[in-house]
């Protein structure tokens, strides 16, 4: 999604998200209901999150990276991706508060600075 924004494809991750997380969630039919939840919950609290933030000018969108606003399609794809990974591959971290706010602090900026350095987004 990041790279496909940064080069002017920002439906690139929309798309692939589109394919990707309902064969994801379909996948996991025990607990469907839950990651579904999980899921949605997550996209919609990043879009507001971001949004936010645009509105309060801290970050911005070069035009090549637009698509919606004031947050974009493409980034709430990666909000979606994340919180897919949340009961699978972060499993582990689940009732360790200290260390999932740790490594939250830590790996949320990094995401976001890497993001301007690949030229998707712009931080003011």
């Amino acid at each position: 999604a990041v790279l496909g924004a940064a080069n002017g494809m920002p439906w690139l991750g929309p798309l692939f998200a589109a394919i990707w997380l309902p064969l994801h969630i379909g996948a996991g039919k025990s607990a469907m209901g839950i990651e579904l939840k999980l899921i949605l919950a997550a996209g919609g609290l990043g879009y507001a999150l971001d949004s936010l933030v645009v509105l309060a000018g801290a970050m911005s969108f070069p035009a090549q990276a637009q698509l919606g606003a004031p947050s974009t399609l493409w980034m709430v794809t990666l909000w979606l991706g994340f919180a897919a990974t949340l009961r699978h591959a972060l499993g582990w971290i689940r009732g360790r508060y200290f260390v999932a706010a740790a490594l939250g602090a830590l790996a949320g900026p990094f995401a976001y600075w890497s993001g301007s350095k690949l030229g998707a987004v712009v931080l003011t």
